[in-house]
This record gives C-alpha cells, structure tokens and sequence, in this order.
C-alpha cells in the first residue's frame, strides 16, 4: 500500500530540498526562516528528519488506521520498515562524522610522556 522506501527517499530529497529554496528565499527577503527548514542539505540531517517526520506525523495516523482497519496494517509494516531505513541512514551518518571528528582532532599527547613529566614535577614539590 505505500512506495517502497527508494520511491519515499526520492520524495524526501524533493522536500528537503524544496525546504532549503525556502530557506534561501527567506533570508533573502531578510525573514527569519524557521529552523527546522534549516540545514536539511546533507544526509545526517535529511535521515534524521525523516525520522522525526514518520514518528510524530506518519506513525500516529498509520497506528490508528491499522487499529480501526486490520487491512492497513501492511502499510502500518511498510511504514516501520521504511523508518528503520532512515534510522539506519542516519546511525552510519552519524558514525562517518564522528570517525572524521576523530580523525580531524589533534593527537593528545603521549599518555607515557605525560605521565612521566607529571611524576617529575611531583617528586620536585
């Protein structure tokens, strides 16, 4: 009953991306756009808001339409598979920006170095 989750991803990048026009349209006309229109041009946030989007908006209406139609509930099922896509989605996101955080941050300083000139220091007081 819905579009497997290829045909749902297209739309969301139509969405999202018509969202960000907006954005732009707005700060030039000096507006203050709202913030969840924001930043939706790269993965980690497209996934998230989708995620956020099926669980406050999808979910409510398909839960209770498969609770008062028993025939919907293989859309209530596609709904829950297509989420699990996005959050999928957005954990790898989430996980390439922390390993290239982690991979951007200075090298601490060697903890044997450290530890030694702190010994050092404390038998001199």
């Amino acid at each position: 009953m819905l579009p497997r989750f290829e045909v749902v991803e297209d739309w969301a990048y139509r969405v999202c991306d018509e969202f960000s026009q907006q954005v732009a349209e707005e700060l030039a006309l000096g507006l203050e756009p709202a913030e969840h229109l924001r930043g939706l041009d790269n993965m980690l946030s497209i996934s998230r808001s989708q995620v956020f989007f099926v669980m406050y908006v999808v979910a409510p209406l398909w839960n209770a339409m498969s609770l008062l139609l028993p025939e919907f509930e293989s859309a209530r099922l596609c709904m829950e598979r297509n989420k699990a896509k996005w959050k999928a989605l957005w954990d790898a996101e989430e996980a390439k920006a922390k390993a290239k955080a982690a991979a951007e941050a200075p090298a601490p300083a060697d903890a044997a170095e450290g530890g030694a000139a702190e010994a050092a220091s404390d038998k001199t007081t």
